[in-house]
């Protein structure tokens, strides 16, 4: 009897054997069928799969789908690392170059960026290529960034890599950028930082080369390549300066670049922090420095010395704004705006003092998984914005001040072990966002009531769902790969009627963007689960829908061939006014030639605090550039531009105070059944608001209901009246000019 259960049981594994063969080799026949037919009928505005349902299927279509092809017939590495082969400058195999592997932040999973800042500040594993070029890298889950140096070459990055990709890395001969920084009057400076980062929005861990200037005020940034940099100055006691460094015509061995930049006398904030008036300073108070003004975000965290000042060196410009968030236990935060004094300054510093006072909210909660168990580790970042108004133009306004840069959202807490998280002194007011960051999740936005009176609000579990990506390719009719086309994915989101006075999205709500390589593909990662519009180079795309926890795809789309962009050239300047100071908050525009202020710039963007701007506009073409007030201080004024085929400096545009004394314009606000609303909210848009859709001047009615706006612009205006406490829809006011008077009477 035994032994006959043994001949079953043996005969049982037997058929598992078989089938499990079978079942493999039809899997993979049906993956090569599905790549096949991807490459050779692609389907305009159609998916050609929908999703991937089975994990396994998913991992293992990774290295057909989205990563590099396996070079010289060699086998993809196996899913649990990144391999690849580099090469030199004269395209053969480069050995002995060193490769790192670095945390990244995941492409299109925007705030994951963050997280990754906090406490990376080496790489995970790392190793040398062989001497074919060959490397291999153990990596787990997540995305990563390699990091390759090659004696002779330029440092090389690559991010938005995982485990099981496989890539080309091609170095490129170096070059260098020999940096000068002086001052105002020509003199070097010596210590300066200066540092290259590889676009604009790169975070302050990776810089492509960084390094002080010598006595001579120059410092030489080696090796580099020759792509366009964004360089970034600093010093103690000098305004921070930020430029681009264009990139070369063709990568030359040995061929530098040079760049000269000058900083100006910089400006300090000084300051106590007091819990009531009369009271001595706080010693263990928090103060949190945000200045945004001049490029590039300047965020720090200052403990007040044992006298319980604080202070902060003179990186700020002259009439800078500064915004302060001070906090103590126990006491709500409290935010002051502070105005850097002008350059005729002895001090070279503002001072504030601050005052808490309110007791601050508690916001608690607990962070688990789809199953309800508790995730440590997880980040809680915070930000504010004003109060949400009622209706669609209301949140689609106070959505868009909520800032998509990690650096500007504060780290508030982390999670235990438990789950548990708890941020104290909040106060009311003001809307508090948080979003909840964890490796290997969907990022989750939560809106506490910033009206409540409950000292402590409790948000319960809070569930974080597992990320889900989509990847795919992009060709054009004949099949042939579409490399370089930006795509866009946006989440769906259906809210109808008055459903829209309480809607605050969970989830990311701007686009998440990816490019595709050279062979047309394209990856977005770091997505929560949901349907996602694609748009790619400005054609709309069939809409996909990805799970949570899943890699859907391969998604691929036919879309037509459009003519290559025209060749761009800069334009830059800067504004003075008659005293020969700069102007900043200025707009200025470039339009073709004869085109009315009715046409849409081509080009467009705001002096900053030194009244400098930067524009880029297509070559060949004769423009205007034009520059005005958008608060009616200053008269427009306008330079011709040949038809530009190269950059050009425009050097300083002078700019005269306007002579005409407008009447103020005045705004009346009352309720349905026409009495006078006190402490309802008045903002006024000016005419450059409908190119760029940021500029707004608030005010408040008074007791008698009336809102004033002494000085503005000519043309005109747009109003819009809110009230915080939600009791009347918005209403809206255009065309109105300086000098009238207008009535607004809000309705429920």
């Amino acid at each position: 009897m035994n032994h006959r259960r043994v001949l079953a049981v043996l005969a049982t594994v037997a058929l598992l054997l078989v089938g499990g063969l079978l079942w493999t080799r039809s899997t993979a026949d049906q993956r090569s069928t599905a790549v096949r037919a991807a490459g050779s009928a692609p389907h305009a505005g159609r998916a050609s799969e929908r999703s991937v349902s089975n994990a396994q299927a998913t991992a293992g279509r990774r290295s057909e789908a989205i990563g590099a092809a396996p070079t010289r017939g060699e086998a993809a590495p196996a899913p649990e690392g990144i391999g690849g082969t580099v090469f030199g400058g004269d395209g053969k195999p480069f050995a002995s170059a060193r490769v790192e592997l670095w945390r990244d932040a995941d492409s299109g999973a925007w705030i994951h960026a963050a997280a990754d800042l906090t406490d990376d500040a080496s790489p995970r594993a790392a190793t040398a290529s062989d001497a074919a070029g060959d490397f291999f890298l153990t990596a787990g889950t997540g995305t990563w960034r390699l990091v390759v140096h090659g004696d002779g070459h330029a440092v090389h990055h690559r991010s938005g890599l995982r485990a099981g990709d496989r890539c080309e890395v091609r170095l490129e001969r170096a070059s260098a950028v020999v940096v000068r920084v002086v001052d105002a009057a020509g003199g070097p400076i010596a210590r300066a930082h200066v540092a290259l980062h590889p676009d604009f929005a790169s975070p302050e861990g990776t810089a492509v080369a960084a390094m002080e200037t010598d006595a001579r005020g120059e410092a030489r940034l080696a090796p580099v390549g020759s792509a366009e940099f964004y360089l970034v100055v600093r010093h103690p006691e000098y305004t921070r300066a930020h430029t681009r460094v264009a990139a070369l015509e063709t990568g030359v061995p040995g061929r530098e670049r040079r760049v000269e930049v000058s900083l100006s006398a910089g400006f300090a904030l000084l300051g106590t922090v007091s819990p009531a008036p009369g009271a001595g300073p706080l010693r263990d108070a928090r103060v949190r420095v945000e200045a945004f003004s001049l490029g590039r975000s300047e965020i720090l965290e200052i403990e007040p010395d044992e006298q319980g000042r604080f202070a902060t060196d003179r990186r700020f410009a002259a009439r800078e704004t500064v915004s302060v968030f001070a906090s103590a236990r126990g006491l709500a935060e409290v935010p002051r705006t502070v105005r850097m004094p002008d350059g005729e300054d002895a001090l070279r510093a503002a001072v504030l003092e601050i005052q808490l006072g309110e007791r601050g909210r508690v916001v608690a909660g607990r962070a688990v998984d789809e199953f309800h168990a508790p995730l440590g580790n997880v980040d809680v970042r915070t930000t504010h914005i004003p109060l949400i108004p009622r209706g669609h133009a209301g949140l689609a306004q106070a959505l868009a001040r909520v800032s998509p840069h990690p650096e500007r959202w504060r780290l508030a807490a982390r999670t235990l072990a438990d789950g548990f998280f708890e941020i104290e002194g909040l106060g009311v007011g003001r809307q508090l966002v948080l979003v909840l960051v964890a490796e290997g999740r969907a990022p989750l936005f939560l809106w506490p009531d910033p009206l409540g009176d409950e000292e402590r609000v409790e948000l319960g579990d809070v569930v974080l769902e597992q990320q889900a990506g989509l990847f795919g390719s992009l060709r054009d009719a004949s099949g042939k790969p579409r490399a370089g086309i930006e795509l866009r994915a946006q989440r769906e989101i259906v809210v109808a009627g008055s459903a829209l006075d309480d809607y605050r999205p969970e989830r990311w709500w701007r686009a998440h963007r990816a490019v595709s390589d050279d062979e047309g593909r394209f990856a977005i990662r770091g997505l929560a689960g949901g349907t996602y519009e694609l748009v790619a180079q400005g054609v709309d795309l069939a809409p996909v829908a990805v799970a949570a926890g899943h890699e859907s795809g391969p998604f691929d789309f036919e879309i037509e061939v459009s003519e290559p962009p025209a060749a761009t050239a800069r334009v830059v300047g800067n504004a003075r006014d008659p005293r020969d100071q700069p102007v900043a908050g200025l707009f200025a525009a470039l339009r073709p030639v004869g085109a009315s202020e009715d046409t849409r710039p081509l080009a467009m963007t705001f002096t900053d605090v030194l009244g400098r701007f930067d524009l880029t506009a297509p070559r060949g073409e004769a423009l205007v550039l034009s520059i005005s007030d958008p608060k009616g201080l200053f008269l427009p004024a306008e330079h011709a531009l040949v038809a530009l085929e190269d950059s050009v400096e425009v050097g300083g545009m002078a700019v005269r105070a306007d002579p005409q004394v407008r009447e103020p314009l005045t705004v009346l606000v009352r309720s349905p059944d026409g009495q006078p609303l006190a402490d309802v909210d008045v903002v006024l848009e000016p005419p450059q608001n409908r190119w760029c859709g940021c500029l707004a001047y608030p005010s408040r009615s008074d007791a008698d209901g009336y809102a004033y706006f002494e000085r503005i612009g000519a043309g005109e205006h747009v109003v819009r009246v809110r009230d915080p406490r939600q009791r009347y829809a918005e209403a809206v006011r255009v065309g109105v000019r300086a000098g009238d008077f207008a009535e607004v009477v809000l309705q429920y």
